[in-house]
């Protein structure tokens, strides 16, 4: 690396006059290299090239070590995560429209996050399983069905679908039912997302919020908790 004047140039002057852009370049690309030769530092600071297949990163914003597979950065731990859950009833408006199941909350995650409060998004390639529990009730005097399936960015994956029947309202109590599965899927890029779906064949049957309850002193029931993990 060469300097832009010999070393008995004063560094002070010339930082600030007539080489000032030259020292600017040399001090960036000082600085460039102190990042590729430590790997450290945030998603933003990357470095994007004179790099080689397998050269590891620690990522300060993610808190997490990637690793760069000769096109793109990708975890390089096992471990991703992500609990998620709702608070809030989820209404079918109408018996023929698919719904995307939401969460308002975010109870813990890391390289897994939910954007647009039903995609759950995984911020690098890898195989992920996902477990669901849903709160189902039922307000009419008959049994009812829902389906309940998944989607990958936005197409949905065969064979996925599940169906349930929610019991009939006895009485003055409601009918009903948690219904719950997990599901593996593979990513191959970095942010792909899954959707998890639902349809009823009556507007009787929605997704439901509890409240917390006393003797026994109980905790809120969410209408839905979606965990993911890294496998």
């Amino acid at each position: 690396m060469n300097f832009p004047n010999a070393p008995f140039q004063s560094i002070i002057t010339e930082a600030s006059g007539k080489l000032a852009s030259v020292w600017s370049q040399w001090f960036s690309r000082l600085e460039y290299v102190v990042k590729t030769l430590t790997m450290a530092g945030s998603t933003s600071e990357r470095p994007t090239s004179q790099l080689w297949t397998g050269q590891r990163y620690w990522d300060s914003t993610l808190n997490q070590l990637v690793v760069w597979n000769g096109s793109q950065w990708v975890s390089s731990a096992v471990g991703a995560y992500g609990s998620f859950y709702d608070t809030t009833d989820q209404a079918a408006t109408s018996p023929t429209i698919a719904y995307a199941v939401r969460c308002n909350n975010t109870a813990e995650s890391n390289g897994i996050t939910l954007v647009d409060s039903n995609k759950i998004t995984f911020l690098y390639p890898g195989t992920y399983n996902i477990q669901f529990s849903f709160q189902f009730v039922n307000t009419a005097s008959a049994e009812h069905e829902v389906d309940i399936w998944f989607r990958f960015n936005g197409a949905n994956i065969d064979n996925s679908n599940s169906r349930f029947t929610v019991p009939s309202k006895h009485g003055s109590i409601n009918g009903h039912l948690i219904t719950a599965l997990n599901f593996i899927v593979s990513t191959t890029a970095n942010n792909q997302y899954v959707q998890i779906m639902w349809c009823t064949d009556s507007t009787t049957v929605s997704i439901e919020t509890l409240p917390s309850d006393v003797a026994p002193i109980r905790p809120a029931t969410p209408s839905v908790i979606i965990t993911a993990q890294q496998i």
